[in-house]
C-alpha cells in the first residue's frame, strides 16, 4: 500500500493480514518479510494447538472462545519468549462500572454486559489475536505481530466506539477503558507488558 495511516494499517489487520508493506517496494525486503511472517505463523499455531484443549471448558460466552486467565497468561508469555525480539501489542480492556451495573440492575444485568462484551471483542480482532478474561470487569487481548502505539491507540478507540454503539444495559450504552503496552519495547513478559500498561489509557 501507499497509505501508511493508522487507519488503513487497521484496515489492512482487520482483513486478517499478518503484515504490510508500505511503497516504495524492495522485492529483497519482500520475500524476506514473508518468510518471517510464514516462519512466525507456523510457530504461532504451535504453541496455540497446545492449549487448544484449555478454551472449551472455559468459555465466558456461547459464541466468544475465551481463554480463562490461566491460560491466556501461560499462552501470551510462551509467545513473547518464543522470540523476545518480535513485536506485539498487549492490550488491556476494563469494562467501566461493571460493579455498578452489578448494584443496580441485578448480577444478571451484569453478567449479560460481560458476555457481550466478550463476543465483541472477540470478532474485532484477527483470528491470531490472544483474547483472554484475567478478571471479573477486565480482559486482556495480544495483538500479534503489531508494535506501532498509533494504530494499537487507533485500533482500541474503534473497538471501544463499536462498544459503546452495540452494548446496552437498560437502554443505556456502555464504555471499555483501553490500556496497552508494546514488546519488545515494553518488556517481553506478561507481567512487564501488563504492567507497563497501567500507564497507558485511552
Amino acid at each position: 500500500t501507499a497509505d501508511g495511516s493508522p487507519q488503513e494499517q487497521i484496515s489492512t489487520l482487520e482483513r486478517g493480514v499478518s503484515d504490510y508493506i508500505i511503497k516504495p517496494f524492495v522485492p529483497e525486503m519482500i520475500v524476506k518479510r514473508v518468510d518471517n511472517v510464514m516462519s512466525a505463523n507456523t510457530r504461532m499455531r504451535d504453541i496455540v494447538r497446545k492449549y487448544s484443549g484449555s478454551i472449551a471448558g472455559n468459555k465466558v460466552s456461547q459464541m466468544a472462545e475465551i481463554y480463562n486467565k490461566a491460560t491466556a497468561v501461560k499462552l501470551i508469555d510462551e509467545i513473547l519468549t518464543d522470540d523476545p525480539m518480535a513485536k506485539h501489542t498487549l492490550i488491556r480492556i476494563y469494562a467501566d462500572n461493571f460493579d455498578s451495573i452489578n448494584d443496580t440492575y441485578g448480577h444478571i444485568a451484569g453478567d449479560g454486559y460481560i458476555n457481550k462484551l466478550a463476543d465483541e471483542l472477540k470478532i474485532s480482532f484477527r483470528t491470531n489475536d490472544i483474547v483472554g478474561r484475567i478478571g471479573k470487569d477486565e480482559f486482556v487481548v495480544l495483538m500479534y505481530g503489531l508494535s506501532d502505539e498509533e494504530v494499537a491507540k487507533a485500533k482500541c478507540l474503534r473497538v471501544q466506539k463499536n462498544i459503546r454503539s452495540k452494548i446496552h444495559i437498560a437502554g443505556e450504552s456502555v464504555s471499555c477503558s483501553f490500556k496497552f503496552a508494546m514488546s519488545p519495547k515494553d518488556g517481553n513478559t506478561f507481567e512487564c507488558l501488563y504492567e507497563k500498561a497501567g500507564g497507558m489509557r485511552t
